[in-house]
């Protein structure tokens, strides 16, 4: 099983001192084993940044945030994504998942 992570959105407020603040990113989690995929998409809320610590909106890149979405998460919760992911392979989960419209919405 291939695991890929990324940065697929980011939330910002505008701070008065600080200015762009980063403050929800949309961590994705990828897995692939031959036909099997399958994602993890998570919402990551960051805590207000600390002024001595503060990285310019322009100067951050996607490793950057990543790392501070994974630490947000923990490794607990990435293990569990990537568990439960591989799980579902070797059940034979062998179809992709598409996006339906629920049973509810369609009337």
């Amino acid at each position: 099983m291939q695991f890929t992570e990324s940065i697929e959105q980011l939330k910002a407020a505008n701070d008065s001192q600080l200015g762009t603040v980063v403050t929800e990113a949309t961590y994705v989690l990828l897995a692939q084993d031959g036909t099997f995929s399958d994602l993890c998409i998570r919402r990551v809320v960051f805590d207000e940044p600390v002024a001595h610590s503060f990285v310019n909106f322009a100067d951050l890149t996607e490793t950057l945030v990543l790392g501070w979405a994974k630490e947000k998460l923990g490794q607990v919760e990435i293990d569990a994504m990537k568990n439960g992911m591989t799980a579902k392979a070797q059940e034979g989960w062998a179809a992709t998942p598409v996006d339906v419209v629920p049973p509810w919405m369609n009337n």
